[in-house]
């Protein structure tokens, strides 16, 4: 499995849902991932089970996927990947306001 240098995990389900719902860990993870971030990581999947695009937001369900890093290999079998831009969305707190 690929590790995520300098993240730690949370101890229950609990603070997980915490963490999640802080209106600035979206702007924390981006700016995490923007800066210090450098690897780089392919993936392949056997199967896109499913798509959608709604709100400038994408939404990807794969199956049977491969991530790969320089010389490490991860195999997964479900994988839901949501992916929007942040330059263009306005969201704060799980709400989305238009401007």
């Amino acid at each position: 499995m690929i590790p995520l240098r300098g993240l730690k995990r949370p101890q229950s389900e609990e603070e997980s849902w915490k963490i999640l719902s802080t209106p600035k860990f979206d702007r924390s993870i981006n700016t995490a991932l923007s800066t210090r971030v450098k690897n780089k990581l392919n993936f392949k999947a056997e199967k896109l089970n499913t798509y959608r695009f709604c709100d400038n937001v994408w939404t990807f369900m794969l199956n049977d996927v491969e991530f790969r890093e320089v010389s490490e290999l991860a195999k997964i079998d479900r994988v839901k990947i949501v992916a929007c831009d942040a330059k263009a969305s306005n969201v704060t707190a799980g709400n989305r306001h238009d401007d």
